[in-house]
């Protein structure tokens, strides 16, 4: 298996894991769920979410960087604010429409900003940077892998 497809395989598998925790943890906290089912299927729905979000993301970065795995060897200032500004906006702009859509609403205890949840934020703030870096230590690479990360 070639390192890149090992990296996606990795970075989805760790964001899925971190996510699926984050949304079991935070729901019951601090959403009443409208339209939008709160079983462990619809948590999970959520979840597959988040990955495709992470992988939003993960691809902004890339695309700036013009390196597909700009975060192998570490990464820059400007790709880290760049991540955590980008994944704050758009956590914000899902809040919205999912508010707006009706999905969910806001239990007291939610923290807000401007009439958006905070904890959603914090979660695609937090996690998408520590599964960017924990897919890069832990993935297995091959001698092809200085090639692939170009």
């Amino acid at each position: 298996m070639s390192p890149r497809i090992r990296h996606a395989l990795t970075l989805s598998g760790l964001t899925f894991a971190l996510h699926f925790v984050w949304e079991q943890a935070q729901c019951p906290l601090f959403y009443v769920h409208g339209t939008f089912d709160a079983s462990h299927a619809g948590m999970t729905l959520a979840t597959i979410g988040d990955v495709g979000l992470t992988w939003w993301l993960y691809g902004l970065i890339a695309a700036a960087s013009r390196r597909w795995r700009w975060a192998r060897g570490g990464s820059s200032t400007a790709q880290i604010a760049g991540l955590v500004v980008a994944a704050a906006l758009t956590a914000f702009a899902v809040e919205a429409v999912a508010l707006h859509l009706g999905w969910w609403r806001y239990l007291d205890s939610m923290p807000r900003l401007l009439g958006l949840g905070l904890v959603p934020v914090a979660q695609l703030v937090l996690l998408t940077p520590l599964v960017i870096w924990l897919a890069e230590r832990v993935t297995p690479d091959g001698p092809a892998s200085a090639q692939a990360s170009a």
